[in-house]
């Protein structure tokens, strides 16, 4: 930045100082500096509201209303000059579509309403409350000084529009929830057990088995004796042996007595 250029800092205000217009230099605690500044805490509260709006209807209409803040704002710091005002129709325009939103809200809507309905709603009334604040400033300022009668109609209605838009946004939100289909949770499905059919051959057939089929077609253990016992031990071997197992095969007749052993 060269010596030529203009800065945006003065340090005139380290010292409480402001300007409203060129050349003049008043406390930054005075009745019109307090107003101004009121005004740009509404418009920063609505660009609040602008960044989260979903419905159409405010879109538009919001930056509307901060032009005409802006303009409001510059007249109250230079009200002698006359070039900043607005038209009576900017009025008009808060009180036409405040009636069209009140005559869609359900009676006893906005003496019922309560911040926080939904973000967008919440928003609407935190600008609500600064136009509020606002407008206070600009009371006490009017005492002092020659406040345009359109600028306190102005932010007085307002004040009451951002009411009926923050009413009007719940209303909106409670509406589409509405609107949405109920999903019924579905059940798990779950596997339909199939019936096996349970035979002989279809069973995998283990060493328990093995032996208790060699065992009744021996006769039992009463009558086992050394050839019998080997005919035992060579299926329940090759039984083993098909499932990958080592086994030590002991047999004993019905009395306990030992007969023969295979490892």
């Amino acid at each position: 930045m060269n010596q030529t250029e203009k800065k945006l800092y003065t340090k005139a205000g380290d010292k409480g100082l402001t300007s409203l217009i060129p050349g003049s230099q008043v406390s930054k605690a005075d009745e019109r500096v307090c107003a101004v500044g009121g005004v740009d805490e509404i418009i920063a509260a609505l660009g609040m509201v602008r960044v989260v709006t979903t419905c159409p209807i405010f879109g538009g209409k919001l930056t509307r209303i901060m032009k005409t803040l802006k303009t409001l704002s510059q007249g109250l710091a230079d009200p002698r000059s006359g070039k900043y005002v607005f038209s009576t129709e900017e009025i008009t325009f808060l009180e036409n579509d405040m009636d069209k939103m009140i005559s869609k809200l359900p009676e006893g809507a906005i003496d019922d309403h309560l911040p926080g309905g939904c973000e967008q709603s919440a928003r609407l009334d935190v600008a609500r409350a600064h136009t509020r604040t606002a407008e206070r400033a600009v009371v006490a300022m009017d005492k002092r000084y020659s406040v345009p009668a359109a600028f306190k109609v102005y932010i007085n209605r307002l004040s009451d529009y951002l009411l009926v838009a923050a009413t009007y946004a719940d209303y909106l939100a409670e509406q589409a929830k509405d609107e949405q289909p109920v999903t019924q949770p579905q059940p798990t499905p779950t596997a339909t057990p199939v019936a096996t059919p349970i035979a002989a051959d279809l069973v995998a057939p283990t060493v328990e088995g093995v032996i208790q089929q060699v065992m009744a077609r021996l006769g039992g253990a009463a009558s086992i004796d050394l050839p019998r016992a080997k005919r035992l031990i060579a299926a329940v071997e090759a039984e083993a042996t098909k499932q990958g197992k080592q086994a030590v095969i002991a047999v004993v007749n019905g009395a306990g007595n030992p007969v023969a052993v295979h490892v």
